[in-house]
């Protein structure tokens, strides 16, 4: 196994546990997200729904990252995911308040609105890096035949 191969490895485990961490901590704190939501610009009409809907969708990303014919699809579904919530957050940032509620829960709701940010763009990053893996050994395979070939 290919040193890249590893890092996705990695970084698929890690996202993983970032979904099961999440969509546990909703579940049991299922009445607590859902008013932090109530109170949440742009979203508020849209609380019970996402209450619910948001940890379902976690774990279900979480369940599909451990599977391997199915990891694809569901680091498509965590950049998508990610993506709205990095969104979001900057949508927070620069139009209403700083103390607008974190639904996130657990240790990482301690983190600034402008942290939330990063720590969403690395596991954003982690997501493509291990979408496109496969892809990069790939083209250097075809690469290095095309190098030979014109020899």
């Amino acid at each position: 196994m290919t040193a890249r191969k590893v890092l996705s490895e990695i970084f698929i485990y890690l996202i993983a546990l970032l979904w099961l961490y999440a969509s546990v901590y909703k579940f049991l704190q299922v009445e607590n997200s859902i008013n932090q939501l109530v109170d949440s610009p742009l979203i508020a009409p849209y609380a019970v729904l996402l209450g619910y809907a948001l940890p379902v969708i976690e774990f279900v990303l979480f369940v599909l990252l451990l599977l391997p014919g199915t990891r694809r699809i569901a680091l498509f579904g965590s950049a998508v995911l990610l993506t709205i919530f990095i969104v979001y957050i900057i949508i927070i940032l620069n139009f209403y308040k700083a103390d607008t509620p974190c639904i996130c829960g657990g240790i990482i709701s301690k983190l600034s609105w402008k942290n939330h940010v990063y720590f969403n763009l690395a596991f954003l990053m982690m997501s493509i890096y291990s979408v496109i893996e496969p892809n990069i050994g790939s083209f250097n395979r075809a690469q290095k035949r095309i190098t030979l070939t014109q020899t």
